[in-house]
């Protein structure tokens, strides 16, 4: 009998996917609240040359056998013992969870608590060099937080992907956790009479967003009873939100009033701006800190700038002290109280130091009519 090698090789090449078997790392499976370890499983792979020495060694002895006499190389688990999970996952389960759920376009809040029977769906498992660790699984918890949307409302959700980690963190370290909710897009009906000017102030969204969510858009020409579509408050929001502070301002009244957890810590007198440059209804955020910012359109200066919103791609309305020219003059300062400002939000200058130290990155900033 004679023995090709390399066509021996060739032949235990083509086998070696299917007789290569992974190992299986050890796991842990969670169901109904009941922890069961699963110990991990030894895998293994075809060395292709001892099993080719074998065969040249006697050939036909080899193939007088019902297998052939292959050369397994024994592959260990990467995670053999799954113990430490369990005791993980116990930590995990030991408290129930508070958690809220805040509205930052509407200054709500929403509570639940969520028991370990609850909790102990939300958990699955993941592998890593370390060994196997529990997490809280986005898809797991979609289901329960879709229900904690159908009474929300308004287009109102809670985002599991978003929510996943910053539960997992809470149950973890045993606090409560709040979770932001997010705002669908919508559609405006136009009404006689209205422009797309007083649609954004109607809506509170910028003008040249509504263009951009309509492409080919031609502002001029929209008519009763087409549809708009509105993007979503949330994109006026882009930073996390710092749920604890709020700033509200009245056009009408002139008037700012800052929020420490949803008691009034200040008022201010304000100037908003003119008529053929107003300041913009809506849902905003401290997005920025600029110690000094120059307005070179109208030589100004304005000193302790917060940006909050663009009323143009790339142009931040926001608060500051009163602005100076380039020549010092101070501006505005007998009218405060008055709209003034081509759009900005005008302080005293000591009123808007203060406002300018006191409001982080992530303020929601909401302005009325």
């Amino acid at each position: 009998m004679s023995f090709d090698p390399a066509q021996a090789r060739i032949g235990l090449e083509t086998w070696a996917p299917i007789i290569n078997k992974e190992p299986q790392d050890a796991s842990l499976v969670i169901d109904g609240g009941l922890l069961t370890p699963v110990a991990g499983v030894p895998g293994h792979t075809l060395d292709v040359d001892a099993t080719l020495a074998v065969l040249a060694t006697d050939p036909g002895a080899a193939l007088a056998e019902p297998y052939l006499p292959l050369v397994l190389i024994p592959v260990a688990p990467r995670v053999p013992d799954a113990s430490a999970a369990v005791a993980e996952a116990q930590s995990l389960l030991s408290v129930p969870l508070n958690m809220t759920a805040y509205d930052p376009v509407t200054d709500e809040n929403f509570a639940w608590t969520a028991d370990p029977a609850t909790i102990a769906g939300w958990l699955g498992v993941e592998t890593t060099d370390a060994g196997p660790r529990v997490i809280v699984q986005a898809d797991r918890l979609s289901g329960w937080l879709s229900d904690i949307d159908a009474g929300l409302g308004q287009g109102r959700t809670v985002s599991p992907e978003e929510s996943a980690p910053q539960i997992e963190s809470a149950l973890r370290s045993h606090t409560p956790v709040t979770l932001t909710i997010r705002h669908a897009s919508t559609t405006y009906t136009v009404q006689p009479g209205e422009t797309l000017t007083q649609i954004s102030w109607n809506v509170g969204i910028p003008y040249w967003r509504i263009l951009d969510a309509n492409p080919g858009l031609e502002a001029n020409t929209i008519s009763v009873g087409q549809t708009l579509s509105i993007p979503s408050k949330d994109d006026l929001l882009p930073l996390p939100v710092i749920a604890a502070k709020r700033i509200r301002v009245s056009i009408s009244q002139q008037r700012l009033w800052t929020y420490d957890n949803g008691t009034l810590s200040h008022e201010y007198v304000i100037s908003t701006g003119i008529d053929r440059s107003p300041t913009q209804p809506g849902i905003f955020q401290v997005q920025d800190h600029t110690p000094s910012a120059y307005a070179s359109l109208w030589d100004l200066t304005m000193p302790n700038f917060l940006s909050i919103y663009e009323s143009w791609p790339g142009f931040f309305n926001g608060f500051h002290g009163l602005p100076t020219l380039s020549n010092g003059q101070i501006l505005w300062k007998e009218i405060l109280g008055k709209p003034a400002s081509y759009g900005c939000i005008i302080l005293d200058l000591p009123d808007g130091q203060a406002l300018y130290d006191w409001a982080d990155n992530g303020v929601v900033v909401e302005i009325v009519e």
